[in-house]
């Protein structure tokens, strides 16, 4: 494997010679009230080719770019057996008539979705004349990389953390590093296999074709959107108000901080992929470290709260629930795992989401009307205490805090200013044939 260094920013590349690579839906209904966070159909937690049609490459999602019209590339599709022996590989002439320039280049293009500051993987297989170079340009989407060639099949891998949210992926001749040879005017190359993965490494190929499995594990499905259940788990909702105001801001009023540096937004994913979540950051010295809000609990009964969570540096936490007449507490470990119910009348649970987020949950029940709170602690060890001595830099990641009435978590329904609520979803009438 050759490891090469260019001039774009936050890249890195891998050239690694001879690397190839049902059930029913269910009910269909209609959601009502508050935006919420759901399952995602057909959701897999493993690596996934987030390039579509990349088997029918280079038709579908990829096209032919040049800075003029009059240099854009020749391809003929299906010429020549690729990597594994089968006739898919591509042939394409690129032809900038000079050497590449900012303002003369010939490439394949194609637009892709990622998440701002995150790393991708940007890979694809060639072919072409030895000692002869071809540029790419992966999720960073600025700038192009080196990619020399050498008569044989090759998986080109770029790692790049992405700078925008729709960067434009491009193979071709583009401007090159200065510093280096100039990149031939002309090349003609095979080319197949091209896709985009969310991480670092050399991930083999995998085949996508025109619809993608969801990427991350929630969705967020607007009000009066027509949705299909996933089964066997995700059935329509009942009604639920979430207590708790400015869920996606623990920065502001009526969330009070304690013993963190701070409430750090956009530190990464959300279980819906938006770069949204919390890093909670523990305050060198003495705790609890975490956050609290109080909440009005309407009436009597059981209310739950929840929480998701992706552990960092810590992998301990806590979970209260203080209301009228009755408190829930419950200890999580996120490397086992594992939910311990802390009260005896408590009820705890941990659900791995996907990505590595769990959603916690602690459930009790209130003798009446009356004020409320949720209490998230971070812990050093499982039967540590909340009040241990913090490093100033450990933390994990939060997301979407609720309180709502029942003994299990409905989907999350995000809140403002206010708390919101989530009508129940309504299932169409079936129309007789």
């Amino acid at each position: 494997m050759n490891t090469l260094n260019t001039l774009a920013c936050c890249i890195t590349i891998s050239v690694v010679a001879g690397m190839a690579g049902g059930e029913d839906a269910g009910v269909t209904y209609r959601t009502r009230g508050a935006v919420s966070a759901r399952p995602q159909c057909g959701y897999t937690d493993e690596l996934q080719n987030l390039l579509p049609q990349s088997a029918r490459f280079p038709a579908g999602t990829w096209r032919a770019a040049a800075s003029t019209p009059n240099l854009a590339p020749t391809v003929e599709p299906n010429a020549d057996a690729g990597p594994s022996g089968e006739r898919h590989a591509a042939r394409v002439t690129f032809d900038a008539t000079a050497a590449p320039t900012p303002e003369r280049w010939s490439c394949l293009e194609a637009a892709a979705t990622v998440i701002p500051g995150e790393t991708y993987t940007f890979s694809f297989s060639v072919k072409g004349p030895d000692s002869a170079f071809i540029t790419a340009r992966g999720a960073a989407g600025a700038g192009f990389s080196r990619i020399p060639l050498n008569g044989r099949w090759q998986r080109v891998h770029l790692t790049e953390v992405a700078t925008k949210s729709t960067p434009t992926l491009r193979i071709g001749l583009g401007a090159h590093d200065a510093g280096e040879s100039p990149v031939p005017a002309a090349v003609t190359v095979l080319l197949w296999g091209p896709q985009l993965v969310l991480g670092r490494g050399a991930v083999p190929y995998r085949p996508s074709g025109d619809e993608l499995l969801p990427t991350w594990p929630l969705a967020l499905v607007p009000p009066d959107a027509a949705r299909t259940a996933c089964p066997p788990l995700d059935a329509p909702q009942p009604a639920s108000t979430n207590l708790l105001r400015w869920t996606a801001d623990p920065k502001r009023a009526p969330w009070v901080i304690t013993g963190l540096t701070g409430a750090h937004a956009g530190s990464g994913p959300s279980p819906i992929g938006a770069r949204d979540a919390h890093l909670l950051q523990e305050s060198k010295g003495p705790g609890p470290h975490g956050l609290s809000q109080s909440f009005d609990c309407p009436r009597a009964g059981p209310f739950v709260a929840s929480i998701f969570v992706r552990p960092g540096v810590r992998t301990h936490a806590e979970l209260a629930l203080r209301l009228p007449g009755g408190d829930g507490r419950a200890r999580f470990d996120l490397a086992g795992g594992t939910a311990t119910a802390m009260d005896g009348t408590a009820t705890a649970r941990i659900d791995p989401i996907g990505k590595g987020w769990f959603r916690l949950q602690v459930a009790a029940t209130a003798s009446s009307a009356g004020p409320g709170q949720l209490l998230f602690r971070l812990l050093d060890r499982h039967d540590g205490s909340p009040d241990y001595d913090g490093d100033g830099s450990s933390g994990l990641l939060v997301w979407g805090p609720q309180v709502e009435a029942g003994t299990e978590a409905t989907s999350h329904i995000p809140t403002f200013f206010i708390p919101e609520t989530r009508e129940a979803d309504e299932t169409p009438a079936r129309t007789a044939p």
